[in-house]
């Protein structure tokens, strides 16, 4: 019977320390919890009236499943369309980093972003006029 007592003491001495150090743990985290440094704005999401006014039939296809902020599809439909069709961002994700980055982006990084995608598009353009020109000089022959 005494044994009983010892083990059952035992056991509540060690709920309580254990409870008060997960208390304590929990209080701890909760008051060095990192706070944001600022509120982020609330971003508008362009929808499908917005991409109908902005972009033709192929982009719409292209922009569908993607969160376009509004914002930038107003400002900047160029660079969306560029975006969308760019061979170099092959991945769903990587356009929609492209898209959610714009609210971080000054002007001048949004140009660089068009100068960028503008010559891949150029280049892509070129390669494949001259691999028509070929394939027509091979037919031809």
């Amino acid at each position: 019977m005494e044994d009983n007592k010892k083990k059952t003491l035992i056991i509540r001495i060690i709920s309580i320390v254990l409870g008060g150090w997960i208390a304590w743990y929990l209080a701890y985290i909760d008051s060095n919890w990192e706070t944001p440094r600022e509120t982020p704005a609330i971003i508008e999401y362009a929808w499908e009236e917005q991409l109908q006014e902005y972009l033709t039939w192929s982009y719409l296809e292209a922009a569908s499943g993607y969160m376009i902020p509004e914002e930038f599809l107003i400002n900047y439909p160029d660079v969306v369309k560029l975006i969308l069709w760019s061979t170099t961002l092959r991945k769903r994700e990587d356009k929609q980093e492209w898209f959610d980055m714009y609210k971080d982006m000054n002007e001048e990084q949004i140009e660089s972003l068009r100068d960028i995608l503008q010559r891949e598009n150029d280049q892509l353009k070129t390669i494949e006029e001259e691999y028509k020109g070929k394939i027509n000089g091979f037919i031809n022959e």
